[in-house]
């Protein structure tokens, strides 16, 4: 799974931490990046767009 959040999200850091460990522990390939900012979602998606196609093409 692919993690990407702004470092002043309202989606607090800690609950993209527990997720990725959580992830860990099963076993499940995850890649966690944190943005400047505190855009949401779609906002950031120019700038990790080609994270995303790499980890998919990587493990998909």
């Amino acid at each position: 799974m692919y993690l990407a959040n702004s470092l002043n999200e309202f989606v607090p850091n800690d609950g993209v931490l527990q997720l990725e460990a959580a992830l860990v522990a099963q076993q499940i390939p995850v890649t966690t990046r944190f943005l400047p900012g505190m855009r949401h979602g779609e906002a950031y998606l120019d700038d990790v767009e080609k994270d995303v196609l790499n980890f998919i093409a990587t493990w998909i």
